[in-house]
């Protein structure tokens, strides 16, 4: 690929005659590991090192499966398991795989190297391995977190330790010291309190439980069990229900799902695509409308299980994944106690 430096408008001509096009310096990219795939059996082990190696982008192993992680649309983080034509879109992107083929007969015949991708059957049987030499991916953060042994996870991308990769929302927030002073809590409990200023709570004891809420994805790595889900509504319309979701969505990010009346095998799916596929630390059974019941035993499940399996839609593989995010719900405005 050639790159070329362009001049800002106005300086000086796009193309100035005494640097004619033809003349542009080439810059070369980094360069790919190479992998010769010519003998099927020798690429199979020489691709899976290339795949563990520093040179690549990083593959990780979650649900019995490979996976990378991206951002979607919105920028939010999402976990992509790889079929056999996702890996084989890997390879071709972010390694050199050649084949070495004859030219000529005889005492002319020679071996060239040609452009040769890995065969379908080849990525098939990568990702049926049951053992990788790949990092475990155990979820996605989107904030600092606490690990298990009391330290804070605020560096971002993976860490090993926790086996938690940290994709931070919020970019322009400082590191916090091992030792932080007692000014700077003071600050970060003024500031937590003034987000929620003018929300007209109930009882003293709401805003207390909101603000559990609140801090829950930071403290959840750290707690290895199921954690009650969150409920919010309002006696009144228009008192700033959503504001209190919202605040959510700008901290950590949110995944958000529709809560069925009557299909429970709709609920699960629902819930194995949030939990398998996307990193929200949050998700959110929103608006559930006047009538709904927050009854089903798919739900009695996910709030009593700290691990989640289930069968991924439309095959017959089955995956599993840690319940390690907060559930809340927003339902409709409820009277006054």
């Amino acid at each position: 690929m050639t790159t070329v430096d362009i001049p800002s408008q106005g300086t000086e001509d796009l193309w100035p005659d005494e640097a004619p096009f033809a003349e542009v310096p080439t810059l070369e990219g980094p360069s790919k590991p190479r992998v010769d795939v010519t003998n099927e059996a020798e690429s199979f082990e020489a691709l899976l090192r290339v795949m563990s190696g520093p040179d690549v982008p990083a593959l990780y192993v979650r649900s019995g499966g490979l996976n990378w992680i991206s951002a979607d649309d919105k920028g939010e983080p999402k976990i992509h398991r790889l079929n056999s034509d996702n890996l084989l879109s890997w390879f071709a992107e972010h390694v050199e795989t050649y084949a070495m083929k004859p030219q000529g007969r005889g005492e002319t015949r020679t071996w060239v190297e040609s452009r040769q991708y890995p065969s379908g059957r080849t990525c098939s049987a990568i990702l049926a391995r049951e053992r990788w030499r790949l990092p475990r991916l155990v979820g996605v953060a989107t904030s600092p977190v606490l690990r298990p042994d009391g330290t804070l996870c605020q560096v971002p991308g993976f860490d090993q330790s926790t086996g938690l990769y940290l994709f931070p929302r919020l970019r322009t927030v400082p590191t916090v010291g091992p030792d932080p002073s007692e000014e700077q809590v003071r600050k970060a409990r003024e500031l937590l309190l003034r987000m929620t200023t003018d929300f007209p709570w109930v009882q003293q004891s709401d805003r207390a439980q909101y603000f559990a809420l609140t801090l829950a994805p930071i403290l959840r790595p750290y707690i290895k069990c199921p954690t009650p889900m969150g409920l919010i509504t309002a006696t009144t319309m228009g008192s700033g229900k959503s504001y209190l979701t919202y605040l959510f969505t700008e901290l950590y990010g949110m995944g958000t799902l529709t809560w069925p009346r009557d299909a429970s095998d709709e609920l699960r799916k629902a819930i194995t695509t949030k939990l398998t596929t996307t990193g929200a630390p949050v998700i959110t059974f929103d608006n559930v409308d006047n009538g709904g019941t927050l009854k089903s035993p798919v739900l009695a499940d996910l709030l009593t299980k700290d691990y989640w399996e289930d069968r991924l839609l439309g095959s017959n593989t089955h995956v599993g994944a840690p319940n390690d995010r907060l559930w809340l719900a927003t339902l409709p405005c409820l009277p006054a106690c």
